[in-house]
């Protein structure tokens, strides 16, 4: 029969080599930034969000068809203790249709006003071969002609993705407001000094941007749209997810759930995993084992650990007996008082 040592030490090898696995107990960090998404699970999952959209067209029988976008919903394990963070996610085929509306919001040049500045930055996109650009804003336009909301409100509705330089990128907080969050329209900073240019501005657009906020752990981002094949939003999907596991803290072991879901419909499930919580229950087991290292066999299972029960202090029950007994004492002590006072007095 084996020993309680020999138990223990058997228990957690065993779950060591399954959670990790290796027989050292040692976790491989290339396997944290790798994907674990079933593609068959995504693969049947678009196709059913496909049918919901074209069956919900077909009711409604109009003659322009509206595009949804596919939005991933991210549940996180642990709660990154940050600020928000933006991150760019590559796709390989655009969310963004090819007569997307792009706009370019500049620095503002010193020594030329509102038209020169504006001519001053599209000869400089010409030159850098520049074609996906709608129109050109000086910052200085943004703030003077676009100051009341509804205006704000408008611009936002007019434009498909805004870009800005990165050196009036720190300034643009004050300046956009909450309709650019609002409506996921968030400036994205462009380095307008770079050598090739045009590819850095085509991989800002052909991109997808995941915020990650310090306040929670669920967030979301779009990877797809109605108006691909099943093929491309597969594909996207598991790029986006691939990408997402390289850049987010602690990796795929972090990732705790992804739904699939459009604006209108209801979330299905893509991933969910509980390998987060069989770490935190091997890690609890090895404290316990660390404290029993002053028992003789050295380590302590898990099973045979025994909960401390609070022991709670019983209250004396009061008798009526006692509560005369206490009454007569002071009735005592208040005489014994006044027959000294009396006393005094008399002497």
């Amino acid at each position: 029969m084996p020993s309680k040592d020999e138990k223990a030490r058997g228990t957690r090898w065993s779950f060591k080599m399954a959670s990790t696995g290796h027989v050292d107990g040692s976790v491989d960090l290339s396997l944290k930034r790798e994907s674990q998404l079933d593609e068959e699970k995504v693969r049947s999952a678009v196709k059913a969000l496909f049918a919901h959209y074209k069956h919900k067209q077909l009711k409604k029988k109009d003659l322009i068809e509206e595009t949804e976008t596919l939005r991933i919903q991210v549940t996180l394990w642990k709660v990154p203790v940050q600020k928000s963070k933006r991150f760019q996610i590559c796709l390989p085929h655009s969310i963004l249709s090819e007569t997307a509306e792009v706009c370019l919001i500049t620095k503002d040049e010193k020594n030329m006003g509102r038209e020169e500045c504006q001519e001053f930055y599209e000869k400089w996109l010409a030159d850098k071969n520049v074609t996906t650009v709608s129109r050109v804003m000086p910052l200085r336009v943004l703030k003077k002609e676009y100051r009341p909301f509804e205006l704000r409100r408008k611009l936002v509705a007019q434009y498909d993705l805004f870009l800005a330089d990165d050196r009036i990128f720190r300034l643009l907080d004050t300046v956009t407001g909450k309709e650019f969050n609002k409506k996921k329209k968030y400036p994205v900073g462009i380095n307008l000094k770079k050598n090739n240019l045009a590819k850095e501005i085509n991989s800002a657009i052909n991109a997808t941007y995941f915020v990650l906020i310090g306040r929670g752990n669920c967030s979301g981002f779009s990877v797809a749209n109605t108006s691909m094949t099943v093929e491309e939003a597969v594909e996207n999907i598991m790029a986006a997810v691939q990408d997402l596991t390289r850049k987010i803290p602690r990796g795929w072991p972090n990732i705790r759930c992804l739904y699939l879901k459009t604006k209108r419909s209801v979330s299905i499930p893509l991933y969910t995993s509980i390998e987060y919580e069989q770490q935190v229950k091997e890690s609890k087991t090895e404290k316990v084992e660390q404290e029993g290292d002053g028992n003789e066999s050295g380590f302590v299972e898990e099973e045979e650990t025994d909960t401390k029960t609070p022991v709670t202090k019983k209250k004396k029950e009061t008798t009526n007996t006692d509560k005369i007994t206490k009454k007569k004492r002071k009735s005592l002590g208040s005489l014994l008082t006044s027959s000294k006072k009396k006393k005094t007095i008399k002497t």
